[in-house]
């Protein structure tokens, strides 16, 4: 691994050596080499493992009876945990956010739909008044030339009683005259 050069392998597996010596009780050398661990210039998730070394430390120190240092230890590990839990939070409230602002955005969109709905149902009502004028509209004026042309049958029917009715009185004047005539012959 110190060939490779990574140093959070290499730091991994410090880690896992002093946990090996601290089950066989050897508590020093498994402190000398979370120090040494402690040292390393880490690249990735840096907070959680300095969380993890300071934790085993402060288990070390009071497996030593080193109190001091077990509780420097302790208030590092806590430092780096409250750091971890802060980064937690922080990802939280900005997934929550996202969230947020994400429904905030869905629900503009839903109202803007709606809106436009709105807006299509306005312009199908007019289109649909405006059709339903234009068919009532002609149907009166069909109507009302259906009524003119009745009015002018009417008329011709009246003309054609007239003349029946003139005709009728011309035939009875020359019925009453034929008699007239007749009388007078015999």
């Amino acid at each position: 691994l110190k060939i490779k050069k990574n140093p959070d392998e290499i730091c991994v597996n410090t880690i896992n050596q002093a946990s090996s010596y601290s089950i066989k009780r050897e508590h020093k050398t498994a402190i000398a080499l979370l120090l040494e661990a402690n040292t390393l210039n880490l690249s990735k998730e840096k907070k959680e493992t300095k969380y993890i070394i300071n934790n085993y430390l402060s288990q070390y120190y009071k497996a030593t009876n080193d109190f001091p240092n077990a509780v420097k230890a302790l208030e590092t590990s806590n430092i780096y945990r409250d750091q971890l839990e802060v980064s937690k939070q922080n990802i939280a409230v900005a997934d929550i956010q996202t969230k947020y602002e994400t429904e905030k955005k869905e629900l503009e969109n839903r109202n803007l739909l709606l809106e436009n709905n709105r807006k299509m149902l306005w312009i199908y009502l007019f289109l649909g008044l405006i059709s339903s004028g234009g068919i009532i509209s002609s149907l009166k004026i069909k109507n009302a030339k259906r009524n003119e042309k009745i009015a002018f049958q009417e008329q011709e029917i009246q003309k054609q009683q007239l003349e029946k009715v003139l005709k009728n009185q011309e035939l009875e004047s020359i019925e009453a005259m034929l008699q007239g005539q007749e009388k007078e012959r015999t």
